[in-house]
């Protein structure tokens, strides 16, 4: 088996889940991104459900952070991983939504993260990170999104946007 085969990937991924310690989460997305490439293992090869890597969701800030920038960076793309590519969506998007109080670092760092996600020139990224429903392993995305926003989020995220803006054009996915 050799690097950027798939069943390399799957024995890589598999300590990724969320069951296990974030150290080695942390490092992937961390100081060696360039792994991410490697890790392409199609989504209906991969023989352990996502679940085991969305749930419960991530509460690590620091991890959160390292997911948004691999995607917003295009260092993470659903086409060279899809499996982590899911993850890191589904916990971006439960993060930036989450509704839990929480400290105040962390509520700054979620608006702030929602604030960055609305101003994303990718598209078809921002579309996944707002619009993110839940996992389907049918899917070939790996997930369903919502064809539009629920009204919760809708208005949400008109709030977190307008505070930075007060003239913000409507909003229009």
């Amino acid at each position: 088996v050799s690097f950027g085969d798939p069943l390399f990937g799957v024995f890589v991924l598999l300590p990724l889940q969320r069951r296990f310690s974030t150290a080695l989460r942390l490092a992937v997305f961390g100081e060696h991104t360039s792994i991410l490439r490697a890790l392409g293992v199609p989504l209906q090869q991969f023989p352990v459900p996502l679940e085991r890597y969305t749930s419960p969701p991530e509460d690590n800030l620091n991890l959160l952070r390292l997911y948004f920038r691999t995607l917003v960076t295009g260092a993470l793309r659903h086409a060279w991983c899809p499996v982590l590519y899911v993850v890191a969506v589904a916990h971006v998007n439960s993060f930036i939504f989450s509704q839990d109080s929480t400290t105040q670092e962390t509520d700054a760092a979620r608006k702030s993260m929602l604030r960055k996600t609305w101003l994303l020139v990718d598209e078809t990224l921002k579309k996944h990170l707002l619009c993110y429903r839940l996992l389907n392993a049918e899917s070939p995305l790996g997930f369903d999104l919502y064809e539009q926003l629920p009204p919760m989020r809708l208005k949400y995220l008109q709030m977190v946007t307008q505070k930075e803006n007060e003239s913000a054009p409507a909003l229009v996915l």
